[in-house]
């Protein structure tokens, strides 16, 4: 976690400490939607990582379990990241055709990693850390927006599709209008000729 900050203490903190710390100022607006305050632990989140505060002793082990939901909900992140960057890359060079592969990978991604709640519900503080952190840094949000953008483009490829096949139909069809037309002429050069 290079560019982040994610910090233990069991020092009695207030607010401004507590911004000053996670984001370098004291303007951290600190409130439900990014801090879990109980009676053992107090959890801010800011857009460069996490502080735990302990309120009693040894509280190592929950803060290691919110790392590691933070660092599962950076891995979201970064996947979304990495999707988001395949379809404009996509759009820029017009290559379609790889649109398909990409929904794939992305579904089966979907499948097997990512879930709204990876926290089992009988783990009621490490579920509500969860949910904090999951509303806080957008991750559903940024989800639907990536399958939209692969569903719009799916749709793009299916339009172009339907164009190619709408030229073809065109292309056959002067082609039988033309043999027709051949034919027509003939015939009509034929009983001119023969009356």
């Amino acid at each position: 976690m290079i560019d982040y900050i994610v910090a233990y203490t069991d020092e009695n903190m207030n607010d401004g400490k507590i911004s000053q710390l996670s984001r370098g100022s004291s303007t951290l607006k600190i409130d439900k939607s990014n801090c879990y305050d109980n009676p053992d632990i107090k959890v801010v989140f800011s857009e460069k990582g996490f502080l735990l505060q302990a309120k009693f002793n040894n509280c190592e082990s929950k803060f290691n379990d919110t790392m590691i939901m933070f660092a599962l909900s950076l891995a979201y992140r970064e996947k979304m990241e990495h999707y988001l960057n395949l379809t404009s890359g996509i759009i820029d060079k017009e290559n379609y055709h790889d649109v398909i592969d990409i929904k794939k990978d992305f579904y089966v991604f979907n499948l097997k990693y990512f879930f709204s709640n990876p926290v089992h519900y009988n783990y009621q503080q490490k579920h509500a850390i969860w949910k904090i952190i999951f509303q806080y840094y957008n991750i559903l949000e940024q989800h639907q927006e990536l399958k939209i953008q692969i569903e719009n483009l799916v749709d793009i490829l299916h339009i172009e599709q339907n164009q190619e096949e709408d030229k073809k139909e065109k292309i056959k069809e002067n082609k039988r209008k033309n043999r027709n037309d051949f034919f027509n002429y003939r015939w009509f050069c034929y009983f001119i000729f023969v009356s």
